[in-house]
C-alpha cells in the first residue's frame, strides 16, 4: 500500500512538473486595471478580477494569449515562460466611440436616427433599424452603449422639467430610465395626462414648478410658479404690437366678408357661425368712387396672415441658474431674474435676439450651467455664450457648417445636433 501511494505521489509531482502558470495583470492607458477582461490560450481561458489581475494555467512553455474586453481592443501578445518572470503586464486601448457615427450599426441594415435628448450625463436616442425600433443610451465620457428594441409606435424622445426622459407615441407616453446596463420602464401615461402633468412644465427645483398657460400672440403668456400647493404668478408677458396687428386682420376679414357676401347667406347674422374664418372665406373686390377696382382677390391671403401671427408662440424660455430663476422675455426685450418665490430680483434690457441670423433658441449646459444662443449666418452656424449678469453675448464661435441640422443641445461644452439622420458633436471652443 505505501509503494502504491508513493508511486501515485511521483506520479502527480511528475504532471505537475510539466505544467506552468501565466500571472499578470491587465491595465488601461492609465494604468488602471480592467475588470472582466477575458484572457485566453487554446481551450484554456480565464478572467480578470476587480483589480485586473489573473492566473492562466498552461502546459506550454511559450503561448499566444488574446485578451478580449466589451470596451477594449482586443489584444494578442505572446509570452514566452521561461524567460519571463511569469509575472506580465499587459495594456489594452480603449475603443473610441465616434459620436458622428454612433447610429450606424455594424449589422446589415442601418440605424436611422429619429431623436434624442441628454439628460444627467447620458444620451437618449431612438433609431430605426429596417422595420424595428430601437433606444439606445450613450456616454460620452465612459463610452457605454445600451440598445433595447421599443415598439414601433414611438416617435419622439422628449425630456420634461424634470429631466426624466419620456418616447412619445400618438396614444401615450411611456418615461424611461437608464441603469445598471439596462433601460427600465418607469411609468405610461396617455397622451391627455402627459400634455395636462408634464408637458406645460418648462422647470423645475426642489419642490417647485414653473408650468406656462397659453402662448399664442392673441393671447397673454402666463407663468405660474407652484409651490406646496400654492400659486404664485410671478410673469405676464404680452406682446401688445402683435395683438394689435392681429386684431387689425381680424377686422378686416369681417369686413370684406359683410360686403362682398349677401345677406341671406352671412352666416355671421344667421347666427351659424361657429368662429372658424376659414369658413369666411369669400371673394371680394375693393372698388374706388369712380368705379375702379382697387383690389381684388379671396379673403384666404388675410386669413393666412391672421393665423400667422395669431398663432405664432411666444418665446420666452426659463432657466434655473445660480438658484434664481432666469426668463428671457424676448417679446419685450428683457432678461429677468426671479427668486424661488416668484420676486422679481432685477430686469436688464437684452437685445441680441435682435441681430442678423439669430435662430429663436436659448440652450442651457446642464453640465455647467452656462447659458447659449444660436445664430445662423452665410450658411454656417455660431454659438454664443450668454452673460447672464449685463445680457450681453460672447464672441461668436463658429460650431458648424451643416445645411439643416436638427435637434441642436449643448451638454459639457460640446454642441449635439442631427444631421443626415446621424447624432454629431463639436465642441463648443472648436
Amino acid at each position: 500500500m505505501k509503494y502504491s501511494i508513493l508511486i501515485f505521489l511521483l506520479f502527480i509531482t511528475m504532471c505537475l512538473s510539466g505544467q506552468n502558470v501565466v500571472r499578470g495583470r491587465i491595465i488601461d492607458g492609465n494604468n488602471e486595471g480592467v475588470s472582466y477582461a477575458t484572457i485566453q490560450t487554446g481551450d484554456n481561458q480565464t478572467i480578470s478580477n476587480d483589480g485586473g489581475y489573473f492566473e492562466l494555467k498552461t502546459n506550454l512553455d511559450t503561448v499566444v494569449l488574446t485578451i478580449r474586453h466589451v470596451s477594449f481592443l482586443t489584444k494578442t501578445d505572446t509570452i514566452n515562460i521561461l524567460t519571463n518572470d511569469r509575472f506580465i503586464s499587459i495594456t489594452l486601448i480603449k475603443k473610441e466611440i465616434n459620436l458622428d457615427s454612433v447610429t450606424v450599426n455594424e449589422k446589415r441594415y442601418p440605424d436611422f436616427l429619429m431623436d434624442y435628448e441628454i439628460s444627467k450625463g447620458v444620451i437618449y436616442t431612438l433609431n430605426r433599424r429596417n422595420k424595428k425600433r430601437f433606444v439606445k443610451t450613450f456616454n460620452p465620457e465612459k463610452s457605454w452603449l445600451i440598445e433595447k428594441e421599443v415598439s414601433k409606435k414611438y416617435n419622439d424622445i422628449k425630456k420634461d422639467c424634470f429631466g426624466n426622459i419620456h418616447l412619445i407615441a400618438d396614444d401615450s407616453v411611456r418615461q424611461i430610465f437608464v441603469y445598471n446596463n439596462d433601460i427600465f420602464t418607469i411609468a405610461n401615461f396617455s397622451i391627455a395626462e402627459f400634455q395636462k402633468q408634464l408637458e406645460p412644465c418648462v422647470a423645475a427645483f426642489d419642490n417647485r414648478i414653473i408650468t406656462s398657460k397659453y402662448a399664442n400672440h392673441d393671447q397673454q403668456l402666463i407663468l405660474d410658479l407652484y409651490h406646496n400647493k400654492s400659486v404664485t404668478h410671478f410673469a405676464n408677458i404680452w406682446d401688445e404690437e402683435a395683438t394689435k396687428n392681429a386684431q387689425s386682420y381680424y377686422s378686416e376679414i369681417i369686413r370684406l366678408y359683410y360686403q362682398n357676401t349677401p345677406e341671406e347667406q352671412n352666416i355671421i347674422e344667421l347666427g351659424v357661425w361657429d368662429g372658424d374664418l376659414v369658413k369666411l372665406i369669400v371673394p371680394y373686390a375693393i372698388i374706388a368712387s369712380n368705379g375702379t377696382i382697387l383690389r381684388s382677390g379671396w379673403t384666404t391671403e388675410q386669413i393666412g396672415w391672421y393665423k400667422n401671427v395669431a398663432a405664432k408662440p411666444l418665446y420666452c424660455p426659463v432657466f434655473v441658474l445660480d438658484e434664481n430663476l432666469i426668463l428671457f422675455d424676448f417679446v419685450n426685450g428683457v432678461l429677468k431674474t426671479y427668486r424661488f418665490d416668484g420676486q422679481l430680483l432685477n430686469s436688464i434690457p437684452i437685445s441680441f435676439h435682435k441681430n442678423k441670423g439669430w435662430v429663436e433658441q436659448v440652450l442651457a449646459d446642464e453640465a455647467t450651467g452656462k447659458l447659449y444662443t444660436i445664430y445662423q449666418l452665410n450658411g454656417a452656424y455660431f454659438i454664443s455664450e450668454i452673460n447672464t449678469e449685463d445680457g450681453t453675448i460672447k464672441e461668436l464661435k463658429p460650431c458648424f457648417s451643416k445645411q439643416y441640422p436638427e435637434n441642436i443641445r449643448v451638454y459639457n461644452e460640446k454642441v449635439f445636433y442631427i444631421f443626415d439622420f446621424k447624432l454629431h458633436s463639436v465642441l463648443v471652443d472648436d
